[in-house]
């Protein structure tokens, strides 16, 4: 008798906890990136959510996947927290959501001091409703100026007279331009 009733109280148990145990997937781009030692970078992540299915199993669900904050990690210590929230839409199952994530020249040399150059930025996606719990990582690794993305830090136009105006004769064809420009990184 208590076996039929432990194998029954087991049962009910189990109806309530599976379908809140939905099975989600998340897509993280990029899934590495570098940052530039000595200044502040910018990422742009997207996160793609798909097959969050019903409690039911019938279907793409529909609702939201909410993240409280961001954390920077080195070496497994934590670096730094981005108390941002992010919630991503998701209809019929699937769903998109962008960041654009600013680090501060204090957060790479929180890294540098932990004795390494690569370092995540993570975030928790919860559905409160599906009961779906996905972890979303981007790789950073810190480079120098060269490896980072490509940024003008200055540009200056200027004519053969060394200033930024000159006076153009009517049908002249020998006027020139000169630009200065400053960079760092690469790419386009």
């Amino acid at each position: 008798m208590k076996k039929c009733i432990l194998a029954i109280l087991a049962l009910i148990l189990t109806g309530f906890l599976v379908p809140s145990l939905s099975r989600a997937d998340v897509t993280v781009t990029p899934s590495s990136a570098n940052v530039v030692r000595g200044q502040t970078s910018t990422v742009v992540i997207t996160y793609r959510f798909s097959n969050i299915i019903n409690p039911s199993g019938a279907g793409g669900a529909t609702g939201s996947m909410i993240s409280p904050e961001g954390l920077f990690v080195a070496g497994g210590a934590l670096i730094e927290r981005n108390n941002l929230p992010l919630t991503a839409m998701i209809t019929g199952g699937i769903g998109t959501v962008t960041e654009t994530v600013v680090m501060p020249v204090k957060i790479m040399e929180r890294v540098i001091q932990q004795g390494t150059a690569q370092f995540s930025y993570s975030r928790t996606f919860t559905s409160v409703t599906q009961g779906a719990i996905n972890v979303a990582r981007v790789i950073l690794s810190v480079s120098g100026e060269t490896g980072g993305t490509l940024g003008i830090r200055y540009l200056s136009l200027h004519f053969g007279n060394g200033r930024a105006e000159t006076t153009v004769m009517k049908y002249a064809t020998d006027l020139k331009a000169y630009a200065d420009i400053s960079y760092n990184g690469s790419g386009l």
